[in-house]
C-alpha cells in the first residue's frame, strides 16, 4: 500500500545468469524497508517472482519518450556482477551493450 510506483528488471547474477529486482517509489509521507516489500510481494508471488533487491528511489529513471527504462536499469543503479565493470557514467545505450554483454 506504499508503494506509488514500481518497475520490475532482470539483475545479473554471477552463477544463476539473471535474478529479479525491483526499483520503487513510495507514495508521499509513507515509508517501507526493502524487507517490508519483499514480505509483502512473498505473500502474493511465487518465490522465484519475488524481488531478490529491492531499490527504494525518489523517481524511477524514464527514457526521452517517458517510458520506464529496464534496460540497463541494474547497471544504473549499481547492481549485480557488471556493475562493477565501469564506475563511469554512461549513456543509456552504452550502458544497455555493456549489460548485454555481462549477461552472456
Amino acid at each position: 500500500p506504499a508503494v506509488a510506483q514500481v518497475v520490475t528488471f532482470a539483475m545479473p547474477h554471477d552463477k544463476l545468469g539473471e535474478e529479479v529486482a525491483s526499483a520503487v517509489v513510495l507514495r508521499e509521507g509513507q515509508s517501507a524497508s526493502e524487507a517490508d516489500i519483499r514480505g509483502f510481494a512473498a505473500t502474493r508471488l511465487a518465490d522465484f517472482k519475488v524481488p531478490r533487491k529491492v531499490v527504494i528511489l525518489d523517481e524511477i529513471p524514464k527514457g526521452a519518450t517517458g517510458k520506464l527504462q529496464r534496460i540497463g536499469l541494474a547497471a544504473k543503479l549499481g547492481l549485480g556482477w557488471c556493475a562493477s565493470q565501469s564506475s563511469a557514467p554512461a549513456p543509456s545505450a552504452a550502458i544497455a551493450r555493456r549489460t548485454m554483454s555481462c549477461w552472456r
